[in-house]
């Protein structure tokens, strides 16, 4: 996470980063002392959907209109931050690894392809990259948006409700980056999660 961080800090200003801590068992608050950026805890592991809310909430507080956020596993490389400033009347600017998919391991790929196809078909849209984390969001499309997922299918969510409200959805090219980390998503769950959560939005009326 430390490596990321200091990644990050070569392209963002040291006031403008957070690191929202999950109840993770790595050392986040001491990275973040070390460094100097903000730093945010959950007392329980709540989810990375959770997690990223608690990020938006923190910066629409601090009246930012723009937020980046990006995985502190390694898997997107801090270098490629400046992409997300492109398009800034984009209300979801995400990043897609469609250009290097023979990267990401055969089961994460699967899975990814599945999880976009389905979204394209209900969207209308050409959904690239369904679960890239690695994404920009215009926090005021957010305004008058419930979100219920807490776990993985939270960007898959905002997805299809950015969708729903008709804001606008962009991609940009970034890298496969895996180095045979672990992942923590439990495909056939996730996977299940999603279908669900699929269902359950289009079910609703605005």
């Amino acid at each position: 996470m430390e490596k990321v961080v200091r990644g990050v800090l070569e392209n963002i200003p040291r006031d403008r980063i957070l690191v929202v801590d999950d109840a993770s068992p790595e050392n986040a608050r001491g990275i973040a002392k070390a460094t100097g950026v903000h730093w945010i805890r959950s007392k329980t592991n709540r989810g990375k959907g959770a997690a990223l809310q608690a990020g938006y909430r923190y910066w629409a507080k601090q009246g930012i209109s723009y937020v980046i956020s990006l995985d502190g596993d390694g898997q997107h490389d801090p270098a490629e931050i400046p992409s997300f400033f492109q398009h800034p009347e984009v209300d979801l600017l995400i990043g897609s690894r469609r250009r290097q998919f023979e990267c990401i391991p055969w089961d994460r790929r699967f899975s990814n392809l599945t999880t976009s196809w389905l979204l394209s078909k209900v969207t209308g849209q050409d959904i690239e990259d369904s679960q890239c984390g690695y994404r920009r969001v215009r926090l005021s499309a957010m305004q008058g948006i419930k979100f219920h997922e807490r776990g993985f299918a939270f960007e898959s969510e905002m997805i299809l409700r950015f969708a729903k409200k008709k804001r606008s959805i962009q991609f940009v090219p970034v890298n496969a980056i895996y180095d045979g980390e672990p992942s923590s998503m439990n495909r056939l769950t996730d996977t299940i999660k999603f279908i669900c959560m699929v269902r359950r939005t289009l079910a609703e009326h605005d």
